[in-house]
């Protein structure tokens, strides 16, 4: 699928949509602390119910019970939890560079046990899961989830993919460039300097990371082939959100809709029920959620049937941001940003057909030809103002046809669970 995007563009709203198949404002997930209506049926839920034997792996901290997302997983491992943190902090710990700034918050999360430091936990995953197949007294049909974090800030690519990626000068010169958060927001306030050379760095240590993944994932798939398995499964790759680095004033995943954050990769195999193609249609990642449903075969509960009966074809794919996180905006404030107003609205895009239509709750609106302009630089809604409407129209048609927006129900945290969420950028 060569142009899929995400309904929500951080992972807690990303998640709940693709475990759901709701659109960000039908489920409400949208705060740190929000939590998943356990009135929702998710995915895990669905093939449970059907007899599968369900098993999952976060190295996120929003992944998990706290949040409601894991709810119809039998088992939940971790990569902080005290099974694998040890392994994982082992993979960490190899791929710490003595110069990189970066590496000096990851050696403290991981010496108090924050779960940042574990992020790299590609490898130690497929382990989990090979452990857990074989495990097995009666194998049955299973779904199964993993979620990695290794594109995650703060990045600690390999040494193999920082090789393969970047040359000698900029390898060395990225050791220095301050990928923290705080970094990032200061730059997007206006109080921090990221020179030409860093933002090649940045970009360059991003694909390394992303690299490092796409390597685990192969690994992954290749042991479960020469075991015979991807024969008879379906197998989804995908990411709950893309990365801002420098686009439109933007670092990160907040505060934005384009396409550098909303666009991620899907791919979907299924032997003997999907043919080998490429689409060039925008999907939305909730659809996931009715084509793993249905590519398995498995009979989805009556409410679940008319969901799909709805359907969305030709009105769009839907991308919102409706809430940022308080710390983020906390930092802003300390930056001392000219216009927090600018963060704090709301954001609405849909693509379709060639366009992409930006909508924000301040009045601003942008829209996009992405044939000619795939870096969504110029706004072309003065130009042509019969699209923008039409897009605009469309827009509201969908937001209106979502079932009553849900306020999710709230998490309360622990002193270890604030500990995490600090970690990771998004407590005080």
């Amino acid at each position: 699928y060569e142009r899929a995007l995400s309904p929500g563009i951080w992972t807690l709203p990303a998640h709940a949509s693709l475990f759901t198949g709701l659109d960000v404002s039908a489920h409400g997930v949208v705060r740190v602390n929000s939590r998943l209506s356990e009135l929702e049926m998710t995915l895990a839920e669905v093939f449970a119910e059907a007899g599968y034997e369900t098993w999952a792996f976060t190295a996120n901290p929003f992944v998990s019970e706290k949040n409601g997302l894991t709810q119809g997983f039998d088992f939940v491992e971790t990569a902080w939890g005290e099974r694998w943190s040890e392994q994982v902090a082992l993979v960490m710990r190899e791929r710490l560079r003595e110069n990189d700034v970066n590496a000096k918050r990851v050696r403290l999360q991981l010496a108090v046990g924050h779960a940042m430091g574990f992020q790299a936990a590609g490898p130690v995953a497929q382990r989990a899961f090979i452990e857990w197949l074989e495990s097995r007294p009666e194998p049955r049909p299973f779904f199964a989830f993993i979620n990695y974090m290794e594109a995650h800030t703060p990045r600690i690519p390999s040494e193999a993919s920082r090789r393969r990626l970047l040359a000698p000068g900029l390898s060395e010169h990225a050791d220095s460039v301050d990928q923290t958060v705080d970094a990032n927001v200061g730059w997007m306030a206006g109080a921090h300097a990221y020179s030409p050379k860093d933002f090649e760095a940045l970009r360059a240590v991003y694909d390394a990371s992303v690299a490092d993944w796409d390597a685990a994932v192969g690994d992954l798939l290749d042991d479960l082939d020469a075991r015979g398995i991807l024969d008879h499964t379906l197998v989804i790759i995908t990411a709950d959100h893309g990365e801002a680095l420098g686009e439109h004033r933007r670092i990160g995943h907040q505060f934005n809709v384009h396409g550098e954050v909303a666009r991620v990769p899907l791919v979907m195999v299924a032997p003997g029920r999907i043919d080998p193609a490429r689409v060039g249609e925008p999907i939305s990642t909730r659809e996931i959620f009715r084509h793993a449903i249905e590519l398995s075969g498995v009979q989805a509960p009556p409410a679940i049937e008319s969901r799909f009966e709805q359907g969305l074809r030709g009105q769009g794919v839907l991308t919102e941001f409706t809430a940022w996180h308080p710390l983020e905006m906390q930092m802003l404030r300390h930056s001392q940003a000219k216009n927090l107003d600018e963060f704090k609205r709301k954001l609405f895009a849909i693509e379709q057909g060639p366009h992409r239509y930006i909508h924000a709750s301040d009045g601003y609106r942008g829209l996009f030809e992405l044939t000619e302009d795939p870096g969504e630089e110029n706004n072309v809604v003065a130009d042509l103002p019969g699209i923008a409407g039409q897009l605009d129209a469309l827009l509201a048609v969908r937001r209106a046809q979502e079932e009553t927006p849900r306020v999710a129900p709230t998490v309360r945290f622990d002193e270890a669970d604030r500990a995490r969420l600090r970690a990771l950028g998004y407590l005080e």
